[in-house]
């Protein structure tokens, strides 16, 4: 385990889809299967063959039998660069369940199930699953002044931050939670679901552990004991319940947002009309941040990010072309391309490594508001100059195993039906721990630093080869 700063600098940056992202609607094959089965799933919301092969043809990933939703089709860009990567299927497990049959996996899911395959509490709940998810994610909280605040929920980055804490109490690996726009002069962070915001740190403060103790703190770790309690006497559950705590506790490591000495960037010519908010205001401000470390050197040689987006609970409404999530694909594919484009300018893109994340997925059956409820795993997508993506004769960019059949009735080849689960919800192929192995090992972390902060790796396969 690392004692003290790396060498060279790296950088993760988890963009977290608040809310549950329907990967049906955002990578689509292009199989005649595949497309019969969401037409008839979903009636509003898919797509047909014809548009997939010939209207949005420039939505293509080149290589494969996908399409992203055609709102996404800057990314196409990145992934013909052989920067992007897909892998499908990942989502939390505590028992290995990519290999059973369907069947099996189907009458587990059931309440009056007494066997002993095991399941993520909470399988369609958003906080249940947040907790029990291993990337770092926000979640918000009122101090006991009625303050808002986003709290920093840790999972495997604020374990391996707690890991790399050097004897004074700061971490080589401090986080910076981002939710909107960082303004000019007041090293304040908008969230943006609300105008309320949290106060960072001044330039040229030292990291520290802003909450540890904290009323702010102490209320998060009560919430998170409240939302685990109801199965505390399962083994499993309360093995990640102290987990949970103990990283709970240590992970708060914000970070001060820079500015430059004349308050202009040259990365804000990557970002038309200098946005504000949402996804492309977001990566606008960590683009700065990092323009403005290579004149300050103020962020430590590892540095995570993490932006947050709400808004991905499209249960009403979700739209095709246009709508709740078309517009938010857009935001994120033009915040995405601006800030490769900005890292390349300052020649930091082989350095970063970008990955998004979300709670769970949604089904393939709309529902009766046109649309979308709580499923389970979902496709991840993944970014960066590092990123094993799509290199003709190399590399298809696709990782894990999509599912031979469609369903929302049941017959699917991964569909899991019953319990807390909606129609054509998929089970998880790839464990967020055979996921996330490879990129914090690119980060620093050494095998005793993953075993350390995953502690069930060892319950599951090989992990995906996401990074160079």
């Amino acid at each position: 385990m690392p004692s003290a700063a790396f060498s060279d600098k790296k950088f993760l940056i988890v963009m977290l889809k608040d809310g549950g992202e329907d990967s049906y609607h955002t990578l689509m094959s292009r199989q005649p299967g595949h497309v019969a089965a969401c037409l008839s799933a979903r009636p509003t919301l898919a797509f047909t063959q014809g548009e997939l092969d010939s209207t949005y043809a420039s939505s293509r990933l080149a290589g494969t039998t996908f399409s992203l939703h055609p709102a996404l089709q800057p990314l196409t860009s990145i992934w013909n660069a052989g920067e992007m990567a897909v892998t499908h299927r990942v989502g939390p497990m505590f028992t290995d369940i990519s290999s059973m049959p369907i069947e099996t996996l189907r009458a587990a899911t059931s309440p009056s199930y007494a066997g002993a395959i095991q399941f993520p509490f909470g399988l369609g709940a958003h906080d249940k699953q947040a907790f029990a998810s291993g990337s770092l994610i926000t979640r918000e909280f009122f101090d006991s002044q009625g303050v808002f605040h986003p709290f920093a929920e840790s999972g495997f980055i604020g374990r391996l931050a707690t890991r790399f804490a050097s004897a004074n109490g700061t971490s080589i690996v401090p986080s910076v939670i981002t939710a909107g726009f960082a303004g000019a002069a007041s090293n304040r962070m908008s969230s943006d679901a609300s105008s309320r915001s949290v106060h960072m740190p001044d330039v040229g403060q030292r990291f520290r552990r802003n909450w540890t103790g904290s009323a702010t703190q102490n209320l998060a770790l009560a919430r998170l004991d409240a939302v685990m309690a109801e199965t505390r006497t399962e083994p499993r559950v309360e093995a990640f319940r102290q987990a949970n705590q103990l990283a709970s506790a240590s992970i708060a490591f914000f970070q001060p947002v820079v500015e430059a000495p004349d308050g202009t960037y040259a990365v804000d010519q990557d970002f038309p009309g200098h946005p504000k908010s949402g996804w492309t205001g977001t990566m606008r401000t960590i683009a700065r941040t990092m323009e403005a470390d290579i004149q300050s050197g103020a962020l430590r040689n590892r540095t995570t990010f993490v932006a947050t987006r709400t808004a991905y609970d499209t249960h009403f409404i979700q739209g095709k072309l246009t709508g709740a999530l078309p517009t938010l694909h857009a935001e994120w594919a033009a915040s995405v391309v601006s800030f490769r484009a900005a890292l390349i300018r300052l020649g930091l893109w082989q350095n970063t490594l970008i990955l998004d994340h979300s709670e769970f997925s949604r089904t393939l059956l709309e529902n009766g508001s046109s649309g979308t409820d709580h499923a389970y795993a979902r496709d991840a997508f993944a970014f960066g100059g590092a990123v094993r993506g799509y290199r003709p004769g190399t590399s298809t960019g696709l990782y894990g195993t999509y599912p031979s059949a469609l369903s929302a009735t049941g017959t699917g080849s991964s569909d899991l039906i019953g319990g807390q689960l909606g129609g054509g919800s998929l089970a998880p192929g790839l464990s967020l721990e055979q996921y996330w192995h490879e990129p914090l090992t690119w980060f620093g972390a050494d095998s005793a630093d993953i075993a350390a902060v995953m502690p069930r790796r060892a319950a599951f396969g090989s992990s995906v080869d996401l990074v160079a």
